[in-house]
């Protein structure tokens, strides 16, 4: 079987460089012609264009703020680090979305490194296949070609990973705050996947994860803290309020009681499911998602089932994540990534130990 066989580190990296390039020049030739320029991309790339070429952190393209006033972002993160790329390379649809191609792969090589280190996977050519399959999905594919600030959200959990390899405690957990400061401003979506999977983590390991989660945690109340500061400043924390929360959130819940809301939530379940639950729904889950369950028959037939094995803790996130993001709100097909690539590790993870 090609995917337990080896190769030395160098012929890896030389094959992973070249996936790299190729996958780059896509994105560079190829970039403004695989997705139509849509809104959630202009929203995004505009204030920061303003923000690079005008020195003005401002926006004409959103609906709840004017032109004159501060701009409030989804992603606050990703529209300064899009604003400093743009500093430099200019200004243009195909340089713009070259951007989120850069971060995806600087997420994959942070992902390899961690799954190398530990390491969770021994066979080099398993390792190759799983950075090829994490860029395939359509969920994923999807944000990368279409500008979405999801890549920000990627990049920082890829750093969390990393963050692991550190062996000094201290320095670890330090290094997880600054990761987890960063997580409100790359988007509060970001924010509830960590605190899911963590708490997926927690489930099945909780002493070896609590204090990373802490640390963690302690980040995100400093990075929401610096958006609170920030954005009261410039008088428009009640428009950030109204963007993350929706405009009828107060008025529509204030009078609600719990049950009501929670009969709601599951409702929203069953009506426009292709948009809040459309995470589920395309072409690339279902294969991988049999995949995992042929894996846990195998393991379950050759009485080599564990609770705390790859394949359990993938079918664990792909049940949990889905099902939670729906309720608390939507999980539309950009947010995807959560779940597909706990689960593509974990089914690599689970072919090395077969």
């Amino acid at each position: 079987m090609i995917m337990k066989k080896n190769i030395s580190l160098t012929s890896e990296i030389l094959i992973l460089i070249g996936f790299g390039i190729a996958f780059l020049l896509v994105g560079i030739f190829f970039g403004s012609r695989l997705q139509p320029v849509w809104i959630d991309e202009v929203v995004l790339a505009e204030p920061a264009a303003n923000l690079a070429l005008y020195d003005s952190f401002t926006s004409a393209a959103w609906y709840h703020q004017n032109a004159q006033e501060f701009h409030v972002s989804t992603s606050f993160l990703y529209t300064v680090l899009l604003a400093l790329w743009i500093k430099v390379l200019g200004f243009s649809i195909e340089k713009v979305r070259l951007f989120n191609y850069v971060l995806m792969l600087l997420s994959i090589t942070l992902i390899w490194l961690f799954i190398k280190k530990l390491p969770l996977i021994k066979f080099s050519w398993l390792r190759i296949i799983l950075v090829v399959i994490c860029l395939l999905p359509a969920g994923i594919t999807f944000i990368y070609i279409s500008g979405r600030y999801d890549t920000s959200c990627i990049f920082l959990s890829a750093l969390v990973l990393g963050a692991f390899l550190i062996k000094d405690a201290k320095i670890r957990w330090l290094t997880m705050t600054i990761i987890g400061f960063f997580f409100p401003l790359s988007g509060l979506s970001a924010v509830v996947f960590a605190t899911i999977f963590g708490g997926i983590l927690l489930l099945f390991n909780f002493q070896r994860f609590w204090r990373e989660f802490v640390a963690l945690g302690g980040g995100f109340i400093l990075g929401m803290l610096f958006l609170y500061a920030l954005y009261s400043t410039n008088g428009v924390w009640d428009d950030f309020v109204s963007l993350t929360l929706g405009h009828t959130v107060a008025s529509a819940n204030l009078n609600r009681s719990v049950i009501d809301l929670i009969f709601s939530r599951v409702s929203k379940l069953f009506y426009q499911k292709d948009y809040l639950c459309g995470g589920c729904l395309h072409p690339s889950f279902p294969p991988l998602l049999l995949l995992l369950i042929i894996l846990i028959f195998y393991e379950l037939l050759t009485k080599s089932f564990q609770w705390r094995s790859p394949s359990f803790f993938a079918l664990i996130s792909v049940i949990t994540i889905p099902t939670t993001m729906c309720f608390l709100g939507k999980y539309p097909l950009y947010y995807s990534w959560m779940s597909m690539f706990p689960l593509i590790i974990c089914i690599c993870w689970s072919f090395n130990n077969i």
